[in-house]
C-alpha cells in the first residue's frame, strides 16, 4: 500500500504535509494497547485472587473495567489523540482539516471501533481507501498521522540573537510568534530542500506583508534572516 499524506493550508498559503501513518504501524500501536489491556485485565484477575470478599471484587471489577473498556477513547481523550501505543509508534489522531479531533470525533472513533474490529473490516478499509481511515474515521472526520517532531531555532539556524545584533528588517516587528513558529517549521522541514516551492511560496507572503525586498538573498537566506531578525529584535527590547 502506498503512503499518502494529506495538505493543509495555512493563513500563510503555505502548505503543510502529513505523512498517513502506515498500516504497520497502526497495527503495532494497536498491539502495544492490546497488551496495556491485557496486564490490566491480568492485574484484575490477580487481585481477584487475593480478596476473599465478593463485594470487594465487584468493587474492583467496576473499577478495571471503566480504564479497559473505554482505554481507546480516554487514551485519545487525554493524549491529545493519541494511545499509549500511538505515542510509542509516534502517530496519532487529527481531523482530516488538520485541526485537532474533538471528543466527539473521538468518541465516534470508538464507537465504531468493534465494527472495525470485525472479520477485520477497519484493516480493509485502510487498505482500500489509502487516507488513513477506517470506518471510524471516515465517520468521524479523522485520520492517524505521524506526529511531526517540535523544532528549536537552534535546528533552523545558529541564530545569533546578540542586542547589537544589526537588524536587517526591523519590519519583522509586524509578525506574530506563530508566523515565526511557521517560518521555523518550514525552514526545518526543507533545510535539505531549500529549493522547495513552499520555501518560495512563504518568502513571497513575507515580503508582501513586510512591504520589503530580499535583494540579493535566495529564499530560504531571507526567511533565516527574517527569523534571526525577529529573535534580535526581542532580545534588543529585554535588554
Amino acid at each position: 500500500m502506498t503512503v499518502e499524506g494529506i495538505e493543509i493550508d495555512t493563513n500563510q498559503n503555505v502548505q503543510i504535509n502529513y505523512v498517513i501513518a502506515s498500516l504497520g504501524e497502526r497495527i503495532l500501536a494497536a498491539l502495544v494497547d492490546l497488551a496495556i489491556i491485557s496486564g490490566l485485565v491480568f492485574v484484575l484477575f490477580i487481585l481477584g485472587d487475593l480478596l476473599n470478599s465478593v463485594e470487594s471484587i465487584g468493587v474492583l471489577a467496576i473499577l478495571f473495567s471503566i480504564p479497559i473498556l473505554f482505554y481507546p477513547f480516554i487514551c485519545e481523550m487525554t493524549m491529545d489523540g493519541q494511545s499509549f501505543g500511538k505515542r510509542w509508534l509516534k502517530i496519532k489522531v487529527i481531523k482530516r482539516d488538520g485541526s485537532k479531533a474533538s471528543i466527539a470525533n473521538y468518541f465516534l472513533r470508538f464507537l465504531l471501533f468493534p465494527i472495525d474490529s470485525f472479520y477485520f473490516i477497519g484493516v480493509a478499509v485502510i487498505f482500500l481507501n489509502r487516507k488513513g481511515q477506517r470506518l471510524g474515521d471516515l465517520a468521524a472526520g479523522t485520520t492517524v498521522v505521524k506526529v511531526q517532531q517540535k523544532v528549536s531555532l537552534s535546528d533552523v539556524v545558529s541564530t545569533d540573537t546578540r542586542p547589537n545584533r544589526t537588524i536587517s528588517y526591523p519590519e519583522v516587528v509586524q509578525l506574530k510568534d506563530k508566523d515565526i513558529r511557521l517560518i521555523r517549521d518550514i525552514l526545518n522541514k526543507r533545510k535539505r530542500d531549500v529549493g522547495h516551492k513552499s520555501i518560495h511560496l512563504l518568502s513571497i507572503k513575507i515580503k508582501e506583508v513586510l512591504n520589503v525586498k530580499m535583494g540579493s538573498l535566495t529564499d530560504y537566506q531571507f526567511l533565516t534572516v527574517i527569523v534571526k531578525d525577529f529573535e534580535a529584535s526581542y532580545s534588543k527590547e529585554e535588554v
